[in-house]
């Protein structure tokens, strides 16, 4: 993997503090916020769904996943 950028600390910190805030104490439920997406600069709708949970998106692994390549000739 190639590192593509890089985020503030504190920036991130804040976005989970400001979602903590709107969902916890405003009780803003609403599944198609609109701060979740109003950020493009600062990747808000990555930087939340890393959150933990309840927060977040909950951490899904999948195990190594492995398809056969069929390539038909020519």
């Amino acid at each position: 993997m190639a590192p593509v950028g890089r985020l503030n600390g504190e920036s991130v910190r804040g976005q989970w503090a400001s979602l903590a805030l709107e969902l916890l104490y405003f009780t803003n439920d609403d599944e198609e916020r609109y701060s979740i997406q109003a950020h493009t600069t600062l990747l808000r709708n990555l930087t939340i769904q890393t959150a933990d949970p309840p927060l977040g998106y909950p951490v899904y692994s999948s195990g190594a996943v492995s398809e056969p390549l069929v390539v038909p000739p020519l």
